[in-house]
């Protein structure tokens, strides 16, 4: 198999893991913050529930992954490695 093509296969398996997390795995946990966000706080209540800050922290590390992938995809289309 030629060089260039394992690289780009590569891209290209990289990019469909990122769009299926973002798909199947970010989006629930973004609509799941936006509908824990849409209404006021009870009266009384002492700061976020516990829930919405985990669903916030698993929010903010599928970014850093997708990001991460990102660029690492972005080196293989640039550098084009030879393998």
């Amino acid at each position: 198999m030629p060089s260039w093509l394992v690289w780009l296969l590569l891209g290209i398996v990289l990019y469909l893991i990122v769009l299926g997390y973002n798909i199947f795995i970010g989006t629930p946990t973004v609509k799941k913050v936006i509908e824990m966000t849409s209404t006021p706080p009870p009266p009384g209540a002492s700061g976020p529930p516990p829930a919405l800050l985990a669903a916030i922290k698993n929010v903010q590390r599928g970014g850093m992954f997708s990001g991460l992938m990102i660029v690492l995809i972005v080196i293989l289309m640039v550098t084009k490695p030879q393998f």
